[in-house]
């Protein structure tokens, strides 16, 4: 029996995930695990072990019926559910990275409740929920939630950025308040300790993303003690909590979001109360909960339970 993990070195939050499934494969079920697609490259994520990568043309002709596949639904395009004679797991995060899911792998798992009932309402599909995880050893606050000592900025990651709704948002929250501008600081793709120094330097972090499976950003600033704002995402609410570990508005609500982002600039207990919240919420979400959780389901889809 073969673990091939697709995709696992794609430059992408759901595809560490997956890497880390193969992971849990060798290390937890002392099973041979493959990468299939193209080799790591510098980027965001670190990854401690290496796997043999393989193409896609090598696991088409060479997948035996024992042989797992580890699939992220953002590949479903190349409906392997149909095409390999393996068993297939598809950890489902993403629900806006696929036109049409691949409803033909053998399980699914999913990211969080909203990524679950999504599908569920519109394939049918059903199957448990493992959250995410954030490196707690990396994201953390080092010392007290004291947002006065941080910059007085609102982190947006650029790749998530959004740029016709920010100028939006810029432009409201300068209406509603006359002679303020909105402080904006664009994070680029940056490796995840400088992306949680980031974090911990700034007082406030801007979520813009309208729809998400999870969305780790937002779980990753908490945890590093910046004051989270934003869209109300979907996944994001399997930790946040608005009005206790964030404040968050309805898609296209700026007057709404406007006025958060200016109570937690303005308002240092508001912010330092929503900042310590955050910085409990983060350790729940801990890598040593999802191995153990991964190791558990592997062992029963192994064992075809």
């Amino acid at each position: 029996m073969r673990v091939f993990v697709y995709h696992a070195y794609f430059p992408a939050g759901g595809t560490y995930m997956s890497y880390h499934l193969g992971l849990v494969a060798r290390r937890r079920l002392g099973l041979p695990v493959y990468a299939v697609g193209d080799p790591p490259q510098p980027g965001m994520f670190t990854y401690p072990e290496a796997f043999p990568v393989v193409d896609d043309a090598t696991l088409l002709r060479e997948a035996r019926p024992d042989d797992i596949l580890i699939c992220n639904p953002s590949f479903s395009d190349r409906l392997f559910g149909l095409r390999l004679p393996c068993r297939k797991l598809c950890y489902v995060q993403g629900i806006r990275t696929f036109k049409v899911l691949d409803v033909f792998h053998d399980r699914y798992v999913f990211v969080s409740d909203y990524a679950r009932e999504f599908v569920h309402r519109h394939y049918g599909l059903d199957g448990p929920v493992i959250p995410a995880f954030i490196d707690t050893g990396i994201f953390q606050a080092a010392g007290a939630a004291d947002v006065r000592a941080r910059k007085l900025v609102c982190l947006v990651m650029d790749r998530k950025r959004q740029p016709l709704v920010l100028e939006r948002l810029c432009d409201i929250y300068a209406a509603r308040f006359p002679g303020n501008r909105l402080p904006v600081e664009v994070v680029p793709i940056v490796p995840q300790a400088d992306l949680a120094e980031r974090f911990r330097k700034a007082r406030v972090s801007l979520g813009l993303s309208a729809i998400e499976g999870f969305y780790l950003p937002m779980l990753e600033a908490m945890a590093c003690g910046c004051a989270v704002a934003g869209w109300e995402s979907g996944g994001g609410a399997e930790y946040a909590r608005s009005g206790h570990n964030a404040l968050l508005a309805r898609y296209g609500d700026f007057d709404t979001l406007a006025g958060h982002l200016h109570g937690l600039l303005h308002d240092d207990a508001l912010a330092t109360r929503l900042a310590a919240e955050g910085i409990a919420t983060g350790p729940a979400f801990s890598q040593e909960r999802f191995e153990q959780s991964w190791a558990d389901e592997l062992a029963r889809f192994i064992a075809g339970r």
